[in-house]
């Protein structure tokens, strides 16, 4: 997606979704430099994994998450959120867990 002939900030919904597994999602970046930050939490808004933190390059880019917390356990079923930072923009999108 671009904007002007720029890529413009983008997070995809959660395939598939709802998931029983692996969930995969694309995301865009636009020409940044600074921190890059892609986590999921609960329904409570409670850190569930951070799955990126730190610098991505400009780009098209896609994370899976397996269901897992920070300490590698399964989590339960229910609503998760993927929060997508850059800078001072984010996007979010909502999926589904099922066991």
């Amino acid at each position: 997606m671009t904007t002007g002939g720029e890529l413009a900030l983008r997070l995809s919904r959660a395939r598939p979704n709802p998931t029983t597994g692996v969930a995969r999602f694309n995301f865009d970046i636009p020409a940044h430099t600074g921190p890059v930050s892609l986590s999921v939490y609960d329904i409570a808004g409670r850190l569930v994994r951070r799955m990126i933190d730190g610098v991505a390059e400009r780009g098209r880019h896609t994370c899976e998450w397996d269901g897992r917390d920070e300490g590698g356990g399964p989590v339960s079923a229910g609503v998760y959120f993927v929060r997508l930072e850059v800078g001072e923009r984010s996007a979010v999108r909502r999926m589904v867990l099922l066991k």
